[in-house]
C-alpha cells in the first residue's frame, strides 16, 4: 500500500511542478509586456540623423516614464512623434519660453551661443531668431541640416514628446545607459 502511495505523491509532485513552471513562466512573461508597454518603447535607429553618437541600426529603450517624472532638459535626446505618425529622434536645444536662433551655424539660446562640441559634428544652416511658446521645445538631429530648413518642422509640443532615451541594447558591444545627458 505504501508504494502505491509513494508512486501516486511523485505523480502529483511532478504535475504540481509543472504547473509552477508554467505559472512563473507566464507571470514573467506578463511583467516583461507590462514593463515594455508601460515604461520603455523599443526604437530602432532608421537614419543617420544623430550620428555619431546613435548609428543607423541601434535599437534603443526609451523611457515613457520621461513624460510624467521627467521635464526634458537641454542636451536631452528625445524620441518625437511627427504629424505622419512617424517617430524621430532630436536633441532638446531651446525650453519653452526661450529664444532660439542660428547664426553662422552656430545655436544662440537667448542671445548667448550654446557649446555643442560634444555631440555636433558640423554646423548647420542660419535660421531667424523665433520664441517659443509653452509647452513648447526645439529639437535638432545632430546631424544638422546644410540648407535651408523650415524652423517649425524643429518645434515639438510636449505632447509629441514619446520619450527619453534611456538604453542603447544593441549592438551589444554599445550597450549604453543615459542616466544623463548624453
Amino acid at each position: 500500500m505504501s508504494g502505491a502511495r509513494v508512486a501516486r505523491n511523485g505523480r502529483e509532485y511532478k504535475r504540481l511542478r509543472a504547473y509552477t513552471w508554467l505559472y512563473s513562466l507566464f507571470a514573467a512573461l506578463l511583467f516583461c509586456a507590462l514593463f515594455f508597454t508601460l515604461v520603455f518603447n523599443g526604437l530602432r535607429v532608421s537614419d543617420a540623423s544623430m550620428a555619431p553618437f546613435f548609428k543607423q541600426g541601434d535599437v534603443l529603450l526609451v523611457s515613457r516614464l520621461s513624460q510624467v517624472f521627467y521635464t526634458p532638459a537641454r542636451g536631452d535626446v528625445f524620441a518625437f512623434r511627427e504629424a505622419d505618425n512617424a517617430i524621430y529622434l532630436g536633441r532638446v536645444l531651446a525650453l519653452p519660453h526661450e529664444r532660439v536662433a542660428v547664426q553662422n551655424g552656430s545655436v544662440y539660446i537667448n542671445g548667448a551661443l550654446l557649446d555643442e562640441s560634444a555631440y555636433v559634428p558640423k554646423p548647420c544652416a542660419d535660421m531667424a531668431e523665433l520664441t517659443l511658446d509653452a509647452g513648447m521645445f526645439f529639437l535638432l538631429p545632430d546631424l544638422r541640416p546644410q540648407a535651408a530648413f523650415s524652423p517649425e518642422a524643429f518645434l515639438v509640443p510636449y505632447e509629441r514628446l514619446v520619450g527619453r532615451a534611456a538604453f542603447r541594447v544593441a549592438p551589444l558591444e554599445s550597450l549604453s545607459v543615459f542616466l544623463k545627458n548624453p
